[in-house]
């Protein structure tokens, strides 16, 4: 007999049974439980440490929850026990296959409610079941447990972490995570026909684990769009730095090409004062060398030219301090200088107006006039071309510009440091004030003007494209993205509007077109590659994209 046993079970795994029994039916258990045990299968029944003190309910419940299948040895005794009708119900509720054997025939007596539509096995000769008996019910018990074994073990193990994390409150620390999750729905879908289906708790664990799974997949994707963010703004903010170093360079080299003019001009006063020396050097030898009455005649006209020499410096050096204290200094030394010849700016300032002829004469006001008239002009030029109109400060880099088609407005975007909230602003162009202005929740990329200049049209980094009314910055329609808008065009009789965005590595994009008075979407091209430009034809039937994609 045991040699028969083992030959069946030998390539059985260590399936965990439970056995079920009455009081009355102790010798056919412990039987039982040696033929199982021959059999390859680890069974268990209730005596094997239940001591009297001990909890027996809870020992019994916990016998129950470890094995993968119940063995309810079915007899008279059993059938009326209030213990075995308890294991029974447990079996049921924990979705525990149960494998009824017959010990001996039950007469009268009810079989409890949960076994009556099982199979049993019978352990006796059965008259209605010929061929039956011990030897053959131990061989039908260990193919029944034998069926679809692998997958009452997954069972079991599924059960036992479900259980787990119940008690430990329902912990995310205790869920299953990446390809157990995989393998437990995979388990589910493969459930064989006659096996009992997974438990509630089963499901509740595996679904709570894919919906903790997903949220920290999300919360991966966040960081790492985070991360991208911040390296675009490290960017951005370096070549910020950039641009005020070349701004602070350009405001140093302005101020010592100030300083060579002023060391140039005094050179040049110290030139005219060094040759003045020199001719009165020069005359009083010539006065030496002149009889008594040329003398009186060369005294009285050198008088004259130094007199008329004075008066020059005089002016010039006035007129030099006027230019500079006005603060056109730069201006003037670029006008002329840009003119042809121009050359040293300050020098021919200097020589032009030691030209000039004396100012008391009306010849030389006369001969004068051009020359005034001319360097005036080439002065208002120079501070009409230099002179900024309006300052439009914002709380971020401005990265958006668009005049209105009557030049009369102009619209700005921008977004804050961290590139989290971001605004477009509508202005008057010649005075700077503000008339209206449309917040985003992300850095504006792009304002455009319709071609009425009744409304713009904004993109932005929070995944939208807006269409407001100039004047009064009121929202009527808004065409939202899965990624940053970038690029946003009116079609030229202003009925559509065609957006551009990219999502978050940059490996997809999209263009959607739209009715600008109603934002419903009319049309949509994929691309593999961010799309960075939108145009359309002249005669608004075609539209060119320009997209990152190969």
């Amino acid at each position: 007999m045991a040699e028969m046993v083992h030959e069946l079970g030998k390539d059985a795994e260590k399936l965990g049974v439970f056995i079920s029994y009455s009081r009355d039916d102790l010798a056919f258990a412990d039987q039982l439980d040696v033929a199982l045990e021959l059999a390859g299968f680890a069974p268990k029944l209730d005596r094997h440490g239940i001591h009297g003190a001990e909890n027996w309910q809870e020992k019994l419940l916990t016998l129950i929850r470890e094995a993968d299948t119940v063995v309810f040895v079915l007899s008279p005794s059993s059938a009326k026990s209030d213990i075995c009708g308890w294991e029974v119900e447990r079996a049921v509720e924990l979705g525990k296959r149960i494998v009824p054997v017959m010990c001996r025939p039950l007469g009268a007596v009810a079989a409890p409610q949960a076994l009556a539509t099982l199979n049993y096995i019978h352990f006796y000769a059965e008259e209605k079941k010929p061929g039956s008996g011990y030897r053959p019910g131990m061989a039908d018990l260990i193919r029944a447990l034998k069926t679809d074994l692998a997958w009452m073990r997954d069972h079991t193990r599924y059960l036992q972490r479900a259980i787990e994390w119940e008690a430990g409150g329902r912990k995310v620390n205790r869920l299953l995570s990446g390809q157990d999750i995989a393998d437990a729905k995979a388990w589910i879908a493969r459930q064989p026909k006659d096996a009992p289906p997974p438990t509630t708790l089963h499901l509740d664990f595996i679904k709570a684990s894919e919906a903790h799974e997903i949220a920290e997949t999300n919360a991966r994707e966040q960081q790492l769009r985070e991360r991208e963010r911040l390296v675009q703004q490290a960017e951005t903010d370096r070549a910020a730095r950039e641009a005020a170093q070349k701004a602070v360079a350009k405001v140093e080299a302005d101020r010592r090409l100030a300083q060579l003019v002023a060391q140039r001009t005094l050179m040049g006063l110290g030139i005219a004062v060094m040759l003045a020396v020199v001719a009165t050097g020069a005359g009083w030898f010539a006065w030496n060398q002149l009889g008594i009455a040329e003398r009186q005649t060369n005294i009285a006209k050198a008088e004259r030219d130094r007199a008329e020499q004075n008066q020059k410096a005089a002016d010039a050096i006035t007129r030099v301090a006027l230019i500079t204290q006005s603060g056109l200094l730069s201006e003037v030394a670029k006008a002329i200088s840009d003119q042809p010849g121009g050359g040293d700016a300050p020098l021919a300032m200097l020589v032009a107006l030691e030209g000039m002829p004396d100012a008391e004469s009306d010849d030389a006001r006369q001969a004068g006039r051009p020359w005034v008239a001319e360097t005036q002009l080439q002065l208002d030029r120079a501070y009409f071309a230099n002179r900024e109109r309006a300052v439009l400060p914002r709380d971020g880099a401005v990265s958006a510009v668009a005049w209105s088609p009557d030049g009369r407005l102009i619209a700005t975007g921008s977004g804050d440091l961290i590139g989290i909230k971001g605004e477009a602003w509508i202005v008057e162009a010649a005075s700077g004030k503000h008339l209206a202005r449309v917040a985003h929740d992300g850095a504006v990329s792009a304002v455009v003007w319709s071609p009425d200049g009744r409304l713009i049209a904004t993109g932005s980094l929070d995944k939208t494209a807006r269409i407001v009314e100039a004047l009064s910055g009121k929202e009527l329609a808004r065409v939202a993205h899965d990624g940053a808008v970038l690029a946003v065009a009116w079609s030229p009789d202003g009925r559509l509007i065609a957006t551009g965005s990219f999502d978050l590595f940059g490996d997809k994009g999209e263009t959607r077109i739209v009715e600008a008075a109603s934002g419903k979407e009319l049309a949509r091209v994929a691309h593999d590659g961010a799309v960075h430009a939108v145009a359309w034809s002249p005669d608004g039937r075609l539209l060119a994209i320009g997209s990152g994609d190969l």
